[in-house]
């Protein structure tokens, strides 16, 4: 993905649709930390692509490179009106999804290998899990003054034990919804429970 295509859309570069501007302001609000490289201070910059479904907002982090993109209608909670088609709530339902959710998507994992690793199984993600999943990930803003730069990767592949067995929890509950021995409410109960959400 381009990295020239993303820029921010806060008024500070230009002319941005009132659409971009409310979602520059939700992802900046919302998304306080960047679920990839841990920094407190993601300077997000954005782009956007229309679709059949109605459109999706791509959010790239300034400091690692990771992309993430939700729907306009999932990024912004959007309502459609009464009576009328909702091309992004069929869409989910074609691909499996639950309609009622807000989504995010992993697209590009960016300099971060570590964390390439960790999210490679986890596509899409709920809007909440996401949140859950930044406050899991240590900030790389507070990492040790001493710390050499370069070795920032491996600290986080050996030093998050709470974050890794959250995860690792959650797949193996995964595996045993996927082979039929819990039913896909328990596993959703229990990830809810375990990432505390």
């Amino acid at each position: 993905m381009d990295s020239s295509e993303f820029k921010r859309c806060d008024g500070s570069d230009g002319f941005a649709s009132q659409r971009l501007t409310n979602a520059q302001q939700i992802v900046d609000k919302h998304f306080a930390k960047c679920v990839m490289c841990g920094t407190d201070k993601p300077f997000w910059k954005l782009k956007e692509e229309m679709s059949l479904s109605g459109g999706n907002i791509y959010f790239r982090c300034d400091k690692c490179g990771g992309v993430f993109s939700s729907s306009i209608t999932d990024l912004t909670g959007e309502q459609r009106v009464s009576g009328a088609l909702d091309f992004n709530a069929m869409a989910k339902q074609a691909s499996g999804s639950d309609a009622k959710k807000r989504y995010i998507r992993f697209e590009e994992y960016g300099s971060n290998r570590s964390a390439e690793l960790r999210y490679k199984e986890r596509c899409q993600i709920t809007i909440e899990e996401f949140t859950a999943l930044s406050m899991l990930r240590p900030s790389s803003d507070n990492a040790n003054a001493g710390q050499v730069a370069g070795s920032s990767s491996a600290s986080a592949a050996t030093g998050t034990p709470a974050q890794f067995s959250s995860i690792e929890e959650i797949k193996q509950y995964k595996e045993l919804m996927d082979q039929g021995i819990i039913t896909p409410e328990e596993f959703e109960k229990k990830k809810r429970q375990i990432m505390g959400i």
